[in-house]
């Protein structure tokens, strides 16, 4: 009988393996971040992982004034609707405190999850570093490997989004329509500067620099 040979598309190269270990490193090592990202101060203005959720990075910091003052210090953790600048969305829509502690303690829990998540991914990182350094690169090892970051990359966003549903619950409609009016200007207003906009302003400096000065008229030369 002839045997049957699995299709090349489901084949993976030691060539495609290896692309396949340094994307999903980085991947990873992205994800990673976004857990721990409330480890770190965020500058205000910086813009936030997720669509439609700005209000983590873009909102300014808001002063500690709540119950039990909790949250003041508190960022975001890689969390959408979590930190100091969500607070002054909260503010805006006028939350009652039990809609703040009921938030409280959605972010909580999903910042503790986020974190072990993270933890996992750093080993999932390892398991791939290893096959991509071993002697002999293994095509079928990589392949395993890869559906391991699928499935915890899979975990992380789950997660995420529930976070973002169940805090979504806690808000009348009324309110998220008008969160979402806020993050949305916001996020128009940061446009507006832009990316290019620094690089511009750069752009024009380097001009000035390497101008040359101008030259004074020379003065006429005297009739003899």
């Amino acid at each position: 009988m002839k045997q049957q040979t699995a299709p090349a598309s489901r084949l993976l190269s030691p060539q495609r393996a290896l692309g396949a270990l340094l994307v999903g490193g980085a991947l990873v090592f992205a994800g990673g971040q976004l857990s721990q990202a409330g480890a770190q101060p965020q500058p205000d203005g910086q813009a936030s992982a997720q669509p439609g959720a700005q209000a983590g990075g873009h909102m300014a910091k808001h002063h500690a004034r709540h119950p039990g003052g909790q949250h003041g210090g508190h960022h975001a953790h890689g969390l959408p609707f979590a930190g100091s600048g969500f607070e002054r969305v909260l503010d805006e829509v006028k939350a009652t405190d039990a809609q703040r502690q009921q938030i409280r303690q959605i972010t909580d829990q999903a910042r503790a999850d986020l974190q072990a998540l993270h933890r996992q991914g750093r080993d999932v990182h390892q398991q791939g570093m290893a096959i991509w350094t071993s002697p002999k690169l293994d095509a079928a090892d990589a392949e395993k490997h890869r559906q391991q970051m699928l499935g915890h990359h899979d975990q992380v966003s789950k997660r995420m989004v529930q976070a973002m549903l169940d805090v979504g619950k806690v808000l009348t409609p009324e309110q998220r329509a008008q969160a979402a009016q806020l993050m949305k200007q916001r996020h128009e207003r940061m446009g507006e500067a832009g990316p290019g906009a620094p690089a511009e302003r750069l752009q024009n400096q380097m001009h000035k620099r390497v101008a040359p000065p101008a030259q004074a008229p020379s003065a006429p030369v005297p009739a003899r």
